[in-house]
């Protein structure tokens, strides 16, 4: 679970700092510092959550791969 937990930490890491406009900025910042203090407590699943949220938060406001231009 703790690799789980590293990879969706990085992804969510990633999404957001390729997401200048995030709505929900302060959420995603705190979903992520959640799932660091999780970790650090060895509760990986519960990180593992937090940072699939985080990742979905900040994913929320990108256009789709493939979608059409207006």
């Amino acid at each position: 679970m703790q690799q789980v937990m590293n990879d969706l930490c990085a992804r969510a890491k990633e999404v957001f700092e390729r997401a200048p406009g995030v709505h929900d900025r302060n959420e995603t910042v705190n979903l992520i510092s959640d799932a660091e203090r999780a970790a650090n407590e060895s509760r990986f699943y519960t990180a593992a959550s937090y940072c699939f949220r985080a990742a979905i938060v900040s994913a929320k406001d990108q256009p789709r791969i493939g979608a059409a231009k207006e």
